[in-house]
């Protein structure tokens, strides 16, 4: 919402660039300040990523000071807060006198950011390198933040959080801030550790029985002789 208050005002939103602007939005006298007149736009909705030029006139040619006010709400709902930690990597390697380390993202720590395109010459891309690196390109130099806090610095300057790997590359090193010496927030979430299995393998089956031994054969042994033994031979 924009309201201005002052003197009978006119208040134009445009957009677009210089030569070729077009109204996006405006009103007169809709205002609800003490004084008669005032104007105000309150069902403006901004586009993500758009530069707009809001001008204040006056009724007539009228003139004086104005206050212009803008509020901006949304109906989105604010996204949980991360709890997970979050990696943090030397600004250049070997030069911290702390080991990189898996840190609550409670903690502060220094801010570098990466970007996939040069968005200004404050931004650096060092050899081997497919990023830029920054840390303060567009923004003022960031000491002691949080990763939240890290996190909309680098998204507020077109940018984010570097990968740990883009670090340990020194693909932000040499940037400025002083932060090559300091450990610097990642975007490297720790993985969750898998749940120990509850199940249980089934028990073997039980082995089969052995066979019992097969019956002798009847050719292996010649049955008894049921004749009589011979009789004595007589003496000589």
């Amino acid at each position: 919402d924009l309201t201005t208050c002052g003197f009978d005002t006119d208040l134009s939103v445009f957009e677009g660039s210089c030569g070729s602007l077009e109204m996006a939005a405006c009103d007169g006298d809709s205002g609800s300040c003490s004084v008669d007149y005032g104007s105000s736009i309150d069902d403006f909705v901004p586009k993500a990523d758009t530069q707009y030029y809001i001008v204040v006139g006056g009724y007539g040619g009228e003139s004086g000071a104005a206050t212009l006010t803008g509020t901006y709400s949304s109906t989105d709902p604010e996204p949980p807060n991360p709890t997970s930690k979050r990696y943090v990597e030397c600004g250049r390697r070997n030069r911290c006198s702390e080991e990189p380390k898996w840190a609550d993202v409670d903690e502060k720590h220094e801010v570098r950011c990466c970007a996939d395109e040069r968005i200004s010459n404050s931004w650096k891309k060092n050899d081997g390198c497919s990023v830029w690196g920054g840390s303060n390109g567009g923004f003022a130099c960031a000491h002691r933040k949080t990763f939240v806090e890290a996190s909309s610095i680098c998204e507020l300057a077109g940018a984010r959080l570097c990968s740990a790997a883009e670090l340990a590359a020194g693909c932000a090193a040499g940037t400025g801030c002083g932060h090559d010496s300091d450990l610097v927030w990642s975007s490297d979430e720790e993985p969750s550790s898998a749940p120990p299995s509850t199940s249980t393998s089934p028990p073997p089956p039980p082995s089969p029985k052995p066979s019992p031994p097969p019956p002798p054969s009847a050719s292996s042994s010649p049955p008894p002789s049921s004749s009589p033994p011979p009789p004595p031979s007589p003496p000589p």
